[in-house]
Order: C-alpha cells, then structure tokens, then sequence
C-alpha cells in the first residue's frame, strides 16, 4: 500500500542510556502553527543563578527536563560543578535533596556514567546528572533541587548551601529548527531536528526524522549511547531507531572533515568541532494524534 505523506507537528523527545535532561524538539514541518502553539524556548542560564559553594566555586544548573514513564516522570537535572579554588573539590561533602510544591520529597540518583565522579580538580570543571521518579502531573517549577553540604556546626549535620527553582513560565520545548545544547562527560553538543515527516501507511504513521549533532565541545562525543523516542501527543513514547547517519561530516567553517563522525560496528564517534547527522524512524499507531 502507497504511503501518504502529510506535514504534521511532531514532539520528540531525546534521552540517553547515560541519562541527560530530556528536551522536546518540535517537528521544522509545522513551523508556522508550532509559532502560535509552542511557548518560546527559555534557556536555563538565563533564569537560574549559580550557587557558589564558595567564593571562587559554585554549582549551576545547565540544564533540565521531564520525560513520560510507566508509573509517572522521570525528572533529570544536568549540573555543572565548576572548582574555582586551588585545592581539590571533594563532592562527598555535598548532596542534593528534590522537593515538590506539595511537600513531596523525591528519590535521587546519580547516572550511571557520573556515579564514579566524586572529585574536582582545582581549576576544572566537570558536569553530572542526576535524576528521580516523579508524579505524572509534576511541573518542573512545582520542584526544588537543594543542594545541601555536610557540617558538624549545625542541626542534624545538613546545612542547604542554595536551591534551583524554576519559574512558572519555564519550557524545555525546543522551538522548530532551533539548537538545543546536550551536556555529556564535559563536552558541549549542539542538537536539532531539521526535518520531519509523517508517512501514513495503513493501521500505522511511518515517522521520520532528520536529526544534527554539532559537537562544540573539546572532546569526542559517543552518539550510539543515546536513545530516541517519538512522543505523542498523549505523552506515550515510541522507541526510534538509527536507519543511517552521514558519513562526511563537516568542521564548523563547513569544510568536509574525514575525522569527523566515524561508525565501527556498534559506535558512532563524533570528534571535537564537527557536524553529523543522523536519520531516524519509527512507527507510530495511525489511532493517535501527531499535532497538538
């Protein structure tokens, strides 16, 4: 049966098996609805002030997000923890408590691939991500992420340096076409969705994605360690899979580099200053919306 192609305004959303703060990309195909529809994008940086642990050091907040699951959210914060002082960080002195609104308090972990991270050199900068199960109608500015240090001085040896909060009228949906920065082992990706396509085919949507990674950062960067979901409007998730990626990656001034995104048999390595992109597809029940 001949596919139908149509344009239709996609959500998707992008985690990690290393677990980064999961964005929202709106679908480039339907730019001029998603304009009246789609809250602008507010950067983190500009609402959230570091908290500085001490007079040369702090702990910023550079990212977050909430992702559908089973039996509620997953609510991921991505903090960088920049050791300003001449001596080493240790980061067993600190600890982080997630409250709600309600008074709720929340479970957190630390991604598998920062569980081992409990020292800052001096003069460095590290980031790390942290994560926790939360209610299915959580906001993310019904939550407070504390940052608590260890102290003898004070009542039950907790002293709360600051908190993050965020305001009411925070997003992490990604504006069709626009950049949404990825924070992983130290390294700074640029991500978007370039285009969109939804292919009808019987009881199914065949969905397509074009997706750009640019990794900004001074190290390279393992893409194959990166999930991709297709989320409804429902908020149910749909697995996508990788059917190809571009092989002449470019450098940032746009000439072609050979070292750029280079495939062995199970990974995709993007190297420092370089493009790549990448296709994806999944199917989606023709039952369920993909506007709204």
């Amino acid at each position: 049966m001949k596919a139908k192609r149509k344009s239709s305004k996609l959500l998707m959303g992008m985690t990690a098996v290393m677990l980064v703060a999961t964005p929202i990309y709106g679908s480039p195909a339907a730019h001029a609805a998603a304009a009246t529809t789609t809250p602008p994008v507010t950067a983190v940086s500009k609402v959230i002030k570091p908290i500085y642990i001490s007079s040369r050091s702090y702990v910023n907040l550079v990212d977050v997000g909430l992702s559908p699951s089973d039996d509620g959210q997953i609510a991921t914060y991505t903090l960088s923890i920049y050791n300003g002082d001449t001596t080493t960080l240790d980061l067993t002195n600190y600890w982080f408590r997630l409250t709600s609104a309600s008074g709720a308090s929340y479970s957190l972990k630390t991604s598998a691939a920062d569980a081992n991270t409990t020292k800052v050199p001096a003069g460095s900068k590290i980031f790390i991500t942290l994560y926790a199960k939360v209610g299915a109608s959580v906001k993310l500015s019904d939550l407070t992420l504390k940052v608590v240090k260890f102290d003898f001085s004070v009542a039950n040896y907790e002293r709360q340096v600051g908190f993050f909060k965020l305001p009411s009228n925070f997003t992490n949906i990604v504006g069709p076409g626009s950049y949404k920065q990825l924070y992983s082992n130290a390294t700074i990706v640029n991500s978007k969705v370039s285009s969109a396509t939804v292919g009808l085919s019987g009881d199914y949507n065949n969905v397509t994605v074009n997706f750009v990674y640019n990794n900004i950062g001074k190290k390279a960067i393992t893409l194959s360690n990166y999930k991709y979901y297709i989320v409804t409007a429902e908020g149910i998730m749909y697995e996508a899979t990788v059917t190809s990626n571009d092989s002449d990656s470019t450098t940032d001034d746009g000439s072609s580099a050979s070292g750029g995104a280079s495939a062995g048999s199970t990974d995709l390595v993007l190297s420092p200053l370089n493009r790549t992109e990448i296709q994806l597809t999944a199917q989606v029940p023709a039952s369920l919306k993909t506007s709204g």
